[in-house]
């Protein structure tokens, strides 16, 4: 279980696009070393979430994501304290899956950076 007081310590950080503060470009959380800690969200323009990213003391941990502007998933990735671990995957935009990788430090079944589904990504002409 976390302390609640160190929670209480992080400092929230907001960017805008604009002067007048009322569209949310980012908001980031800081602990008291000024490492990234928690979650931290990024908006497209219109205000719909672009990414999620949690930190644990400055390094990606946990399930991040990556939003399309229509609000599909583009990427959907894990870190364990700064790695890539477990399953990683990225989608079109229409939602069907491009590629999944399933990265581990040491695993008897899989290799690291093994590639489990592989389809062609198509770039329209």
């Amino acid at each position: 279980m976390e302390d609640n007081n160190y929670i209480e310590k992080l400092k929230k950080v907001v960017t805008y696009y604009d002067k007048e503060k009322t569209r949310i470009k980012s908001i980031s959380r800081y602990n008291i070393n000024g490492k990234l800690h928690g979650k931290t969200e990024g908006f497209y323009r219109n205000g719909k979430k672009h990414y999620e990213r949690n930190y644990c003391e400055g390094k990606l941990h946990g399930k991040q994501f990556i939003n399309w502007v229509n609000q599909r998933t583009f990427l959907e990735f894990n870190y364990y304290h700064g790695k890539p671990e477990g399953l990683q995957v990225e989608y079109s935009v229409s939602g069907s899956v491009q590629w999944k990788v399933f990265c581990v430090e040491s695993n008897k079944d899989k290799k690291a950076g093994e590639i489990l589904t592989r389809l062609p990504f198509l770039i329209p002409a």
